[in-house]
């Protein structure tokens, strides 16, 4: 439950994060008579509330994916992000390529050790590993079909984005079952 300092706004408990969002229910006071809101945002959009707000974590779930996996995860989107394959990662990391399928699937536990490695590698403050909730500005070239795709995505409504959004985590999860299973 995230719980805001700097206003009356409610707090807000997280009850999902359905691809790459955030489902959260407000939480009212029990003196108020208003039914709570129900919330279904980008991950962006939750930070930004979480900044304005000055929101903090008051309540966490008993329920946490273990460490292990969710740097996984972050490593496996990093990596795939800047266009390395586990090869050229393992290369910059001076470690074998089968230490990177090892390290993006969950099955060791020795990711926290090259976590500065990997921050300075992908240009990436060390705190978004251990945290999820860096932010930092990027310079990025894209191609021109990269360029207009985002332009393109920019002009979708809200709801458009969702189902986009959807639709590419999909494909990168086809791709990632691929590639465990080759």
């Amino acid at each position: 439950m995230w719980t805001p300092t700097l206003t009356n706004d409610p707090a807000r408990k997280i009850v999902d994060l359905p691809d790459g969002l955030v489902a959260c229910d407000e939480v009212e006071p029990p003196a108020q008579t208003d039914s709570p809101g129900s919330y279904l945002l980008g991950r962006a959009q939750f930070r930004k509330w979480m900044r304005r707000t000055g929101a903090v974590l008051t309540e966490r779930a008993v329920r946490t994916p273990p460490l292990s996996l969710a740097l996984a995860q972050k490593v496996a989107v990093l990596r795939k992000a800047h266009g390395m394959t586990q090869k050229q990662l393992a290369d910059a990391m001076g470690i074998p390529r089968s230490s990177i399928a090892f390290m993006e699937t969950g099955r060791t536990i020795s990711i926290q050790k090259y976590v500065p490695l990997l921050a300075d590698i992908f240009g990436v403050p060390a705190e978004l590993f251990l945290t999820g909730m860096a932010e930092q500005d990027t310079a990025m070239l894209l191609t021109q079909d990269e360029h207009e795709f985002i332009t393109q995505y920019r002009r979708l409504p809200a709801e458009l984005k969702i189902t986009v959004t959807k639709a590419v985590d999909k494909a990168h999860e086809r791709m990632r079952r691929r590639d465990v299973a080759a």
